[in-house]
């Protein structure tokens, strides 16, 4: 399974952006079969905005040497990537 999180501001964000991901977090179970048979992946997606939800260490320690500028930062199976 991929666990991904995606963490944003809500100032620095645009809006269709956060529209998309919304999409991929809210496919139906026959959307997310099909695209298991088609990729062999499970995939679960956490929307977070900083400021509302409690951040992973790593992330924190990113925001805080580099700012709200280092955002987005997406996060996959624990590999931070911004």
């Amino acid at each position: 399974m991929k666990q991904i999180s995606y963490f944003y501001s809500a100032e620095n964000e645009s809006e269709i952006n956060l529209e998309i991901w919304k999409m991929f977090m809210n496919q139906s179970e026959d959307e997310r079969k099909i695209h298991l048979d088609f990729t062999g992946i499970v995939f679960d997606i956490q929307l977070g905005e900083v400021g509302k939800v409690d951040l992973p260490e790593r992330v924190q320690m990113l925001i805080d040497k580099n700012g709200m500028k280092a955002l987005p930062i997406l996060v996959v199976n624990g590999a931070v990537y911004n």
